[in-house]
């Protein structure tokens, strides 16, 4: 669409029949000023082909390109923001939107100041076959990890807070609390922070962090997004390759980390990422990789609090367990 205000990218890695219903809802908006730009990343399951029947099938105008070789998130952010027109860039997968999500981003984003780059908020996470699993919520999230600024994220009941982008940064260390399918960014964030980096194989943390540098941010707590969590999504791919993004995502920006407590959280983060990479490892037998992630980045990180202590006996009992041993 020539005047274009929201540019949404749809991003497949085999995951057709997911990206036809995300298509679906992108199809189904009250707002329409959109140009929709669907990248399929070299799928190796037909997926292309159900994404060139919906195109065919409903003739919604977009911009459809097909990797030859698969480029990683990272690569195709960066190859559809090089083609983007619109004044905001958001991005949809696998996931599910309420009819009026771009309708009420857009109204909203009108209303903020220039320095707000960056508008996310809430989430209802649902499975594989669209039922409801739990919720994603930033406020909660810092609430659980006690972090000292909570309360401001949690301000403004159902609507929204403008969140300078040092609490903001701060923030990001103790963890990448954004859910990524309800993030909304005005495009010329990207002009003054550059590209997403294709060397990690986790992109956003890095991104905000950048992005904190220049930009404040924007928290709607009203969920206008459906996070799908299933066995093929990035969601759930914790593996050695996001620990070691993670962990070089977290020495980039360390100096920036200036608040003690802020040093604290970082480590923490680290380490209880790898509890859960480990876990997960251990449960499906790579118990050489799990063994590998203990000692790179569990072991160097660990504090002494009760619960880190039960961490490390749950995971030196998974580690020792021979049921779990597989060849890796």
């Amino acid at each position: 669409m020539a005047d274009a205000v929201v540019t949404v990218v749809c991003l497949c890695y085999n995951t057709g029949r997911y990206a036809v219903k995300a298509l679906d809802c992108v199809r189904r908006q009250t707002y329409q000023a959109i140009q929709l730009l669907i990248v399929d990343d070299a799928s190796t399951d037909g997926s292309s082909d159900m994404l060139a029947a919906w195109i065919e099938r409903t003739g919604y105008p977009c911009t459809f390109v097909r990797n030859s070789t698969n480029a990683g998130i990272p690569g195709v952010l960066n190859r559809a923001l090089a083609l983007a027109t619109g004044e905001y860039v958001t991005w949809i997968s696998d996931d599910l939107w309420d009819d009026d999500r771009l309708e009420t981003v857009v109204a909203l984003f009108r209303t903020l100041p220039d320095e707000v780059g960056v508008l996310f908020g809430d989430a209802v996470v649902i499975d594989a076959d669209d039922k409801p699993t739990g919720s994603l919520s930033p406020c909660r999230t810092l609430q659980l990890l006690r972090h000292p600024e909570a309360p401001v994220f949690c301000a403004g009941g159902e609507g929204h807070v403008i969140l300078d982008r040092g609490t903001v940064g701060e923030a990001l260390f103790w963890r990448c609390f954004l859910p990524a399918p309800t993030v909304t960014v005005r495009r010329r964030v990207y002009d003054v922070i550059g590209p997403y980096d294709e060397t990690l194989a986790i992109e956003d943390l890095d991104c905000w962090l950048r992005t904190a540098r220049r930009f404040d941010f924007a928290y709607l707590r009203r969920p206008l997004v459906r996070y799908r969590v299933h066995p093929t999504n990035f969601s759930a791919g914790l593996n050695e390759a996001y620990l070691n993004s993670l962990a070089e995502t977290l020495r980039r920006h360390r100096a920036e980390a200036t608040l003690p407590a802020t040093q604290y959280a970082l480590r923490r983060h680290l380490r209880e990422e790898a509890y859960r990479v480990i876990q997960r490892l251990t449960r499906t037998g790579f118990k050489r990789q799990a063994a590998r992630a203990f000692g790179r980045y569990y072991l160097p990180n660990l504090q002494l609090t009760v619960n880190a202590l039960k961490e490390t006996v749950k995971v030196c009992a998974a580690l020792l367990h021979p049921g779990l041993v597989r060849a890796s």
